[in-house]
């Protein structure tokens, strides 16, 4: 009798088959991340604002 026609080589067939769609369907769905992939350049340090007008100051008329 040949293998392929056992009830093992039944269940480590069907076993692989949904291995093999749950790896496949994991590769294909990726990050999510659209448009192409790329490092990102380091923020640049900002400069603090002169405020010559600082809102604790009162005018006085």
């Amino acid at each position: 009798m040949p293998i392929y026609h056992t009830g093992k080589a039944r269940l480590f067939r069907q076993k692989l088959t949904i291995f093999v769609l749950c790896f496949l369907l994991s590769a294909l769905s990726g990050c999510g991340k659209k448009g192409p992939l790329y490092l990102p350049d380091d923020p640049k340090p900002t400069a603090p604002a002169n405020d010559t007008h600082s809102s604790t100051t009162q005018d006085t008329p």
